[in-house]
C-alpha cells in the first residue's frame, strides 16, 4: 500500500501535472475519479515523495485550494 499521495485540485493545475508526468513517467500516477475536480498524484518513487513534487511543479493541494477559495468568498461577503 502506497501511501505518498496528496489530493491536487484542477483548478490551474492541469499544465503543472501535466509537466510532472512527462518528467517522471511511471514515477508519478495521477489518478482522476471523475467529476470531482480533483485528482490523487501519487509518488512510485523511493527517493522523490509526492511533496517533493508538488513543491517542485508549485502545485496547489486540495486544502491549499478550499483555503484561498474560502478566503476570496469571506472577502467578497464582506466588502
Amino acid at each position: 500500500m502506497n501511501l505518498d499521495f496528496q489530493v491536487v485540485h484542477l483548478d490551474y493545475n492541469w499544465e503543472k501535472l501535466d509537466k510532472a508526468k512527462r518528467k517522471y513517467g511511471r514515477g508519478v500516477s495521477i489518478y482522476d475519479p471523475g467529476k470531482l475536480g480533483s485528482v490523487l498524484l501519487t509518488s512510485e518513487m523511493e527517493d522523490i515523495s509526492s511533496s517533493e513534487i508538488i513543491r517542485e511543479f508549485d502545485i496547489e493541494t486540495w486544502d491549499e485550494y478550499y483555503k484561498r477559495a474560502l478566503a476570496f468568498h469571506q472577502q467578497n461577503k464582506e466588502g
